[in-house]
């Protein structure tokens, strides 16, 4: 009876090898090359009372163009190293010192930054618009080219914090629109709301609670 104890045992220490090696090869860690490359994270420079010195820092990563300058806002397109698609971003200068704001918009093709403007208490006021193709079936059988355009508004306030709101909306095709939403924003000093009436909008110009117009 000794043998095929022996036998056994030999068998089983082989299969535990053998799990153990099939085990690792499982376990091994993938290819470096197969590993998508990790974003890098935001690039921000340090608050500062010099706008001078903030855009320097600025430009050790990215060209930094002003597009609009106000006296107590700048509105600046980044790109480069940190920045890898050219995008606009906001600056406000809060009890004296200049930091950045929550406001990122694209500078490509089809995206663009308006109007402008200071508000009371601090407060900037930017319009920006996405127009982008798109298709709709209007007889829910054939699809048809479209163009969808939006106008979102957006209000930073005096402690750079921003909130936004859809205020224009429409999608036509062949020039004609056939949803559309035309809407004004709505400041009360603490929130940001949108007035206009929605009769129009269908889904594809569909903005939530709406303020009468």
């Amino acid at each position: 009876m000794r043998l095929p104890v022996l036998f056994v045992l030999v068998l089983v220490l082989v299969l535990v090898l053998v799990l153990a090696l099939g085990s690792s090869a499982f376990a091994m860690p993938l290819d470096m090359d197969e590993i998508p490359e990790r974003l890098p994270p935001a690039f921000t420079c340090p608050p500062n009372s010099d706008w001078s010195k903030l855009q320097r820092c600025l430009q050790t990563k990215d060209k930094v163009v002003i597009v609009r300058d106000l006296p107590f806002a700048k509105l600046v397109r980044r790109y480069g190293k940190a920045t890898a698609s050219p995008t606009y971003f906001l600056y406000m200068q809060v009890s004296g010192v200049w930091k950045d704001t929550s406001f990122a918009w694209s500078a490509l093709e089809g995206y663009d930054v308006g109007a402008i403007a200071e508000l009371a208490n601090g407060a900037v006021q930017i319009e920006a618009t996405v127009t982008s193709p798109t298709s709709v079936a209007l007889d829910e059988v054939i699809p048809r080219p479209a163009v969808l355009r939006r106008k979102l508004t957006t209000v930073c306030t005096g402690r750079a914090e921003c909130y936004t709101v859809q205020t224009s909306c429409d999608l036509s095709v062949r020039g004609k629109a056939y949803w559309w939403f035309r809407g004004r924003p709505v400041w009360d000093g603490a929130s940001l709301r949108v007035a206009g009436n929605t009769k129009n909008a269908g889904a594809y110009c569909e903005v939530g609670e709406v303020l009468p117009p």
